[in-house]
């Protein structure tokens, strides 16, 4: 009985350890799409500001408020 005990408890922390390993897994995967949506969203920002070469000659240069002093 002793031994059906013991190889339970052996049993019970291998679960135990495949549901935080499981868990770090997803974990990881979460913030890697997490990362990969942030990315996704700063890109397309950017996609929608014109470059200052695509500018009209007539059409002075955007500079920032913090750069105007």
């Amino acid at each position: 009985m002793q031994r059906e005990i013991e190889a339970l408890r052996m049993k019970r922390r291998e679960v135990e350890n495949e549901i935080e390993g499981l868990i770090r897994t997803l974990s990881t995967t979460l913030e890697f799409v997490r990362e990969q949506d942030a990315r996704s969203r700063d890109e397309r920002i950017l996609l929608h500001r014109p470059r200052a070469a695509e500018l009209p000659a007539s059409m002075p240069p955007i500079v920032p408020k913090a750069e105007q002093g």
